[in-house]
Protein backbone atom coordinates (compact mmCIF):
# COMPACT_ATOMS: atom_id res chain seq x y z
CA UNK A 1 0.00 0.00 0.00
CA UNK A 2 1.40 3.32 -0.80
CA UNK A 3 0.30 6.90 -0.23
CA UNK A 4 -1.17 7.05 -3.49
CA UNK A 5 -4.18 4.44 -2.32
CA UNK A 6 -7.48 6.07 -1.41
CA UNK A 7 -7.07 5.27 2.14
CA UNK A 8 -4.71 7.58 2.84
CA UNK A 9 -5.68 10.73 0.11
CA UNK A 10 -8.17 13.00 2.54
CA UNK A 11 -10.42 13.94 -1.05
CA UNK A 12 -10.65 10.11 -2.19
CA UNK A 13 -14.81 8.72 -1.11
CA UNK A 14 -14.89 6.42 1.56
CA UNK A 15 -12.63 8.41 3.90
CA UNK A 16 -15.88 10.18 5.96
CA UNK A 17 -15.52 7.30 8.64
CA UNK A 18 -14.62 3.58 9.62
CA UNK A 19 -16.24 1.00 8.65
CA UNK A 20 -16.93 -1.24 11.20
CA UNK A 21 -14.99 -4.57 11.52
CA UNK A 22 -16.06 -7.94 13.39
CA UNK A 23 -13.60 -11.04 13.29
CA UNK A 24 -14.44 -14.08 14.37
CA UNK A 25 -13.15 -15.74 18.03
CA UNK A 26 -10.79 -17.71 15.78
CA UNK A 27 -9.12 -15.07 13.99
CA UNK A 28 -8.88 -12.81 17.44
CA UNK A 29 -6.73 -15.92 18.63
CA UNK A 30 -4.31 -15.50 15.79
CA UNK A 31 -3.83 -11.84 15.84
CA UNK A 32 -3.13 -12.03 19.73
CA UNK A 33 -1.05 -15.04 18.82
CA UNK A 34 0.62 -13.02 16.12
CA UNK A 35 1.77 -9.84 18.67
CA UNK A 36 2.26 -12.01 21.72
CA UNK A 37 6.54 -11.71 20.87
CA UNK A 38 5.52 -7.84 21.35
CA UNK A 39 4.16 -8.08 24.44
CA UNK A 40 5.46 -6.06 27.64
CA UNK A 41 7.98 -8.83 29.73
CA UNK A 42 8.56 -7.27 33.01
CA UNK A 43 12.65 -8.13 34.13
CA UNK A 44 13.99 -7.93 37.80
CA UNK A 45 17.06 -5.87 38.03
CA UNK A 46 20.19 -7.93 38.34
CA UNK A 47 24.00 -6.90 38.94
CA UNK A 48 25.98 -7.10 36.16
CA UNK A 49 29.50 -9.06 36.89
CA UNK A 50 31.67 -6.84 38.83
CA UNK A 51 33.69 -5.18 35.68
CA UNK A 52 37.69 -5.90 35.15
CA UNK A 53 38.33 -2.72 33.15
CA UNK A 54 40.23 0.12 34.70
CA UNK A 55 38.69 3.94 34.70
CA UNK A 56 40.67 5.27 31.78
CA UNK A 57 40.22 5.89 29.18
CA UNK A 58 36.86 5.97 30.05
CA UNK A 59 34.29 4.00 31.91
CA UNK A 60 30.76 2.97 31.07
CA UNK A 61 29.27 6.37 30.02
CA UNK A 62 26.29 6.06 32.30
CA UNK A 63 28.78 6.43 35.16
CA UNK A 64 30.17 9.12 33.83
CA UNK A 65 26.92 11.21 34.44
CA UNK A 66 26.73 10.67 38.20
CA UNK A 67 28.39 13.43 40.15
CA UNK A 68 26.48 15.76 37.89
CA UNK A 69 23.21 14.23 38.44
CA UNK A 70 23.88 13.97 41.69
CA UNK A 71 24.57 17.46 42.00
CA UNK A 72 21.33 18.13 40.70
CA UNK A 73 19.49 16.35 42.97
CA UNK A 74 21.94 18.17 45.74
CA UNK A 75 20.35 21.94 44.43
CA UNK A 76 16.95 20.26 44.62
CA UNK A 77 16.83 19.35 47.78
CA UNK A 78 18.79 22.13 49.02
CA UNK A 79 15.71 24.42 48.29
CA UNK A 80 13.30 22.45 50.61
CA UNK A 81 13.23 22.98 54.49
CA UNK A 82 13.52 19.31 56.38
CA UNK A 83 12.50 19.42 59.52
CA UNK A 84 13.27 15.99 61.91
CA UNK A 85 9.13 15.65 61.33
CA UNK A 86 8.70 16.31 58.47
CA UNK A 87 11.92 13.78 56.37
CA UNK A 88 10.25 10.97 54.82
CA UNK A 89 10.57 7.87 56.66
CA UNK A 90 13.54 5.20 55.02
CA UNK A 91 11.36 2.21 53.16
CA UNK A 92 13.13 -1.09 52.13
CA UNK A 93 11.38 -3.92 49.67
CA UNK A 94 12.48 -6.86 49.06
CA UNK A 95 13.40 -6.73 44.81
CA UNK A 96 14.74 -10.26 44.55
CA UNK A 97 15.29 -13.35 46.13
CA UNK A 98 17.91 -16.28 45.37
CA UNK A 99 17.67 -19.16 47.50
CA UNK A 100 16.34 -19.01 50.82
CA UNK A 101 18.01 -15.71 52.30
CA UNK A 102 15.80 -14.79 55.90
CA UNK A 103 15.40 -12.13 58.17
CA UNK A 104 14.74 -12.41 61.55
CA UNK A 105 15.29 -16.70 61.01
CA UNK A 106 12.17 -16.07 58.40
CA UNK A 107 12.45 -17.13 54.83
CA UNK A 108 12.04 -13.33 52.56
CA UNK A 109 10.23 -13.30 50.14
CA UNK A 110 9.37 -10.92 47.15
CA UNK A 111 7.76 -7.54 47.63
CA UNK A 112 8.34 -7.88 51.18
CA UNK A 113 8.69 -4.89 53.03
CA UNK A 114 11.43 -4.65 55.72
CA UNK A 115 12.01 -2.18 58.42
CA UNK A 116 14.50 -0.50 60.71
CA UNK A 117 16.26 -2.46 63.03
CA UNK A 118 16.00 -6.13 61.01
CA UNK A 119 18.61 -8.36 60.00
CA UNK A 120 18.49 -9.47 56.60
CA UNK A 121 20.94 -12.80 56.24
CA UNK A 122 22.01 -15.03 53.15
CA UNK A 123 23.62 -18.51 53.28
CA UNK A 124 25.82 -19.86 50.95
CA UNK A 125 23.66 -20.64 47.66
CA UNK A 126 21.35 -17.18 48.43
CA UNK A 127 21.16 -13.43 48.19
CA UNK A 128 18.67 -11.04 48.22
CA UNK A 129 18.39 -7.50 46.09
CA UNK A 130 16.29 -5.01 48.50
CA UNK A 131 15.32 -2.02 46.76
CA UNK A 132 15.60 1.64 49.03
CA UNK A 133 12.93 4.36 48.60
CA UNK A 134 11.64 7.15 50.77
CA UNK A 135 8.77 5.80 51.60
CA UNK A 136 5.34 6.14 50.52
CA UNK A 137 4.73 9.47 48.30
CA UNK A 138 0.80 9.09 49.44
CA UNK A 139 1.80 9.86 52.71
CA UNK A 140 4.35 12.52 52.18
CA UNK A 141 4.99 14.13 48.63
CA UNK A 142 8.48 15.03 49.26
CA UNK A 143 9.48 11.10 49.15
CA UNK A 144 9.92 10.64 46.08
CA UNK A 145 12.53 14.05 45.97
CA UNK A 146 14.97 11.78 48.26
CA UNK A 147 15.80 9.44 45.30
CA UNK A 148 16.86 5.86 45.79
CA UNK A 149 18.58 2.83 44.81
CA UNK A 150 19.20 -0.99 44.88
CA UNK A 151 21.28 -3.22 47.48
CA UNK A 152 22.32 -6.41 46.74
CA UNK A 153 23.42 -8.60 49.64
CA UNK A 154 26.22 -11.79 48.52
CA UNK A 155 26.12 -15.19 49.79
CA UNK A 156 27.18 -15.46 53.44
CA UNK A 157 26.32 -11.95 54.40
CA UNK A 158 24.33 -10.08 57.21
CA UNK A 159 23.26 -7.02 57.07
CA UNK A 160 21.29 -4.68 59.51
CA UNK A 161 18.58 -2.11 58.54
CA UNK A 162 19.33 0.77 60.74
CA UNK A 163 17.27 3.89 62.01
CA UNK A 164 18.17 7.05 62.42
CA UNK A 165 19.79 8.18 65.04
CA UNK A 166 18.17 11.36 65.72
CA UNK A 167 16.90 14.85 64.61
CA UNK A 168 20.69 15.83 63.50
CA UNK A 169 21.45 12.29 61.49
CA UNK A 170 21.56 13.29 57.82
CA UNK A 171 21.64 10.00 56.28
CA UNK A 172 17.86 8.90 54.74
CA UNK A 173 18.91 5.38 55.05
CA UNK A 174 21.49 4.07 57.15
CA UNK A 175 22.49 -0.10 56.63
CA UNK A 176 25.27 -2.10 58.55
CA UNK A 177 26.64 -4.48 56.19
CA UNK A 178 28.51 -6.69 59.54
CA UNK A 179 29.85 -9.77 57.02
CA UNK A 180 29.96 -10.12 53.45
CA UNK A 181 29.41 -8.76 50.20
CA UNK A 182 27.07 -5.92 49.59
CA UNK A 183 26.63 -3.58 46.11
CA UNK A 184 25.31 -0.39 45.82
CA UNK A 185 23.45 1.14 43.22
CA UNK A 186 22.06 4.80 44.36
CA UNK A 187 21.01 7.30 42.70
CA UNK A 188 20.03 10.35 45.79
CA UNK A 189 21.68 13.08 46.88
CA UNK A 190 25.03 12.94 48.73
CA UNK A 191 25.38 11.46 52.13
CA UNK A 192 21.68 10.63 52.17
CA UNK A 193 22.47 6.62 51.80
CA UNK A 194 25.08 5.46 54.49
CA UNK A 195 26.57 2.27 54.97
CA UNK A 196 28.47 1.13 57.93
CA UNK A 197 30.49 -1.38 58.85
CA UNK A 198 33.04 -2.92 61.44
CA UNK A 199 36.18 -0.50 60.56
CA UNK A 200 34.30 2.46 59.15
CA UNK A 201 31.63 4.11 57.71
CA UNK A 202 30.78 4.73 53.51
CA UNK A 203 29.24 7.54 53.19
CA UNK A 204 27.88 7.67 49.32
CA UNK A 205 28.07 10.67 47.35
CA UNK A 206 25.62 9.38 44.35
CA UNK A 207 27.93 6.11 43.21
CA UNK A 208 28.30 2.43 42.07
CA UNK A 209 30.10 0.41 44.68
CA UNK A 210 30.79 -2.70 46.59
CA UNK A 211 32.03 -3.43 50.16
CA UNK A 212 33.19 -6.47 51.39
CA UNK A 213 33.53 -7.15 55.09
CA UNK A 214 35.73 -10.58 56.18
CA UNK A 215 35.56 -12.16 59.25
CA UNK A 216 37.55 -9.89 61.30
CA UNK A 217 36.06 -7.38 60.00
CA UNK A 218 38.70 -5.88 57.71
CA UNK A 219 36.69 -4.06 54.94
CA UNK A 220 37.68 -3.63 51.27
CA UNK A 221 35.43 -0.91 49.30
CA UNK A 222 35.28 -0.66 45.53
CA UNK A 223 33.88 2.26 43.65
CA UNK A 224 32.84 1.36 40.02
CA UNK A 225 31.15 5.09 39.47
CA UNK A 226 30.89 8.08 40.96
CA UNK A 227 32.61 8.86 44.88
CA UNK A 228 32.34 7.31 48.38
CA UNK A 229 33.91 9.27 51.56
CA UNK A 230 35.28 6.45 53.88
CA UNK A 231 35.02 7.42 57.18
CA UNK A 232 36.98 6.23 60.29
CA UNK A 233 39.06 6.77 63.59
CA UNK A 234 38.62 10.50 62.88
CA UNK A 235 40.42 10.38 59.28
CA UNK A 236 38.14 10.64 56.31
CA UNK A 237 39.11 9.44 52.69
CA UNK A 238 37.73 10.17 49.02
CA UNK A 239 37.72 7.22 46.78
CA UNK A 240 36.14 7.62 43.24
CA UNK A 241 35.55 5.69 40.44
CA UNK A 242 38.23 3.00 39.97
CA UNK A 243 39.69 3.06 43.23
CA UNK A 244 39.61 0.95 46.24
CA UNK A 245 40.56 1.06 49.83
CA UNK A 246 41.18 -1.05 52.76
CA UNK A 247 40.07 -0.39 56.65
CA UNK A 248 40.90 -2.52 59.00
CA UNK A 249 39.41 -1.85 62.76
CA UNK A 250 41.51 0.16 65.22
CA UNK A 251 44.22 0.92 62.95
CA UNK A 252 44.60 3.97 60.67
CA UNK A 253 42.71 4.45 57.46
CA UNK A 254 44.80 3.48 54.67
CA UNK A 255 45.57 5.23 51.32
CA UNK A 256 43.10 4.56 48.96
CA UNK A 257 44.83 3.65 45.14
CA UNK A 258 43.67 3.24 41.87
CA UNK A 259 43.24 -0.55 41.19
CA UNK A 260 45.84 0.29 37.49
CA UNK A 261 47.91 2.15 39.82
CA UNK A 262 50.51 -0.93 39.10
CA UNK A 263 51.75 -3.67 42.15
CA UNK A 264 54.78 -1.70 43.01
CA UNK A 265 53.39 1.67 43.59
CA UNK A 266 50.51 0.33 45.44
CA UNK A 267 52.82 -1.74 47.65
CA UNK A 268 54.97 1.50 48.19
CA UNK A 269 51.27 3.14 49.58
CA UNK A 270 50.72 0.37 51.87
CA UNK A 271 54.23 0.65 53.36
CA UNK A 272 53.66 4.70 54.46
CA UNK A 273 50.17 3.11 55.84
CA UNK A 274 52.32 0.48 57.99
CA UNK A 275 54.75 3.33 58.75
CA UNK A 276 51.94 5.55 60.18
CA UNK A 277 51.60 3.48 62.70
CA UNK A 278 54.96 4.13 64.36
CA UNK A 279 56.86 6.66 65.66
CA UNK A 280 58.85 9.08 63.09
CA UNK A 281 62.61 8.16 63.23
CA UNK A 282 65.27 11.44 63.56
CA UNK A 283 67.02 10.06 60.24
CA UNK A 284 64.89 7.90 57.97
CA UNK A 285 67.18 4.74 57.01
CA UNK A 286 68.39 3.77 53.39
CA UNK A 287 65.29 1.61 52.94
CA UNK A 288 63.20 4.20 53.85
CA UNK A 289 64.90 7.09 51.82
CA UNK A 290 64.97 5.01 48.95
CA UNK A 291 61.37 4.29 49.27
CA UNK A 292 60.60 8.19 49.46
CA UNK A 293 61.99 8.49 46.09
CA UNK A 294 60.18 5.27 44.42
CA UNK A 295 57.20 6.94 45.98
CA UNK A 296 57.31 10.84 45.32
CA UNK A 297 58.27 10.45 41.47
CA UNK A 298 54.60 9.89 40.12
CA UNK A 299 54.10 10.74 36.31
CA UNK A 300 50.30 10.87 36.14
CA UNK A 301 48.12 13.75 37.63
CA UNK A 302 45.84 11.27 38.98
CA UNK A 303 48.01 10.04 41.37
CA UNK A 304 47.67 13.34 42.72
CA UNK A 305 44.34 10.88 44.87
CA UNK A 306 47.30 8.66 46.79
CA UNK A 307 49.48 11.80 47.29
CA UNK A 308 46.55 14.25 48.89
CA UNK A 309 45.85 11.52 51.52
CA UNK A 310 49.97 11.52 52.82
CA UNK A 311 48.97 15.22 53.81
CA UNK A 312 47.69 14.53 56.97
CA UNK A 313 50.17 11.70 57.46
CA UNK A 314 52.04 11.54 61.05
CA UNK A 315 54.98 11.61 59.50
CA UNK A 316 56.52 15.13 58.77
CA UNK A 317 58.83 14.41 56.08
CA UNK A 318 56.26 12.01 54.72
CA UNK A 319 54.37 15.27 54.54
CA UNK A 320 56.69 17.38 52.92
CA UNK A 321 57.81 15.23 50.23
CA UNK A 322 53.85 14.85 49.31
CA UNK A 323 53.83 18.88 49.22
CA UNK A 324 56.82 19.08 46.96
CA UNK A 325 55.46 16.23 44.46
CA UNK A 326 51.63 17.54 44.24
CA UNK A 327 52.91 20.63 44.09
CA UNK A 328 54.41 19.96 40.78
CA UNK A 329 51.56 17.70 39.44
CA UNK A 330 49.15 20.81 40.23
CA UNK A 331 49.99 23.67 41.13
CA UNK A 332 47.61 24.99 44.71
CA UNK A 333 45.33 27.23 45.54
CA UNK A 334 46.68 30.80 46.77
CA UNK A 335 45.54 30.43 49.76
CA UNK A 336 47.65 27.18 50.14
CA UNK A 337 50.79 28.17 52.37
CA UNK A 338 53.37 25.32 52.40
CA UNK A 339 53.91 25.51 55.85
CA UNK A 340 50.09 25.97 57.72
CA UNK A 341 49.46 22.92 55.94
CA UNK A 342 51.66 20.78 56.54
CA UNK A 343 51.80 21.93 60.21
CA UNK A 344 47.91 20.25 60.15
CA UNK A 345 45.50 23.70 58.35
CA UNK A 346 42.84 20.97 57.56
CA UNK A 347 40.88 24.19 55.43
CA UNK A 348 44.14 24.83 53.15
CA UNK A 349 44.43 20.89 52.68
CA UNK A 350 40.70 20.60 51.34
CA UNK A 351 40.79 24.23 49.11
CA UNK A 352 43.70 21.73 47.34
CA UNK A 353 41.53 18.86 47.31
CA UNK A 354 39.04 20.50 45.20
CA UNK A 355 41.21 21.82 42.99
CA UNK A 356 42.92 18.10 42.43
CA UNK A 357 39.16 16.26 42.06
CA UNK A 358 39.21 17.42 38.35
CA UNK A 359 42.08 14.83 37.94
CA UNK A 360 40.28 12.07 39.68
CA UNK A 361 37.33 11.75 37.70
Amino acid sequence: MTHDDPLFDPNASGNDELEPQEFSPEELAGMEQALSPYRYQPREYAFDAPSTSTRRPGGPLPWRLVLPLAAAATLVLSLIWWTDDDVPAARYTVATVVGTPSVGGRPLVRGQVLEPGQLVSTGADSRVSVRIAGGDPSVNKKSVLLGGGLVDLGPESSLRLMPRTGPDDDAAWRLQLERGELTASIFAAPRLFQLGTPSGLAIDMGCFYTAVVDEQGVTTLSVRGGLVIFSSGGRQAWVPEGASLRSVPGQRLSTPVWTDAGAELQEVFAALDDWAAQPEPAVLDDDQGSLLKRLFKPARQVDTLMLWHQLDHPWRVVRESAFDSLAKLVEPPDVVRRDELLAGDERQRNEWRSRLEYHWR
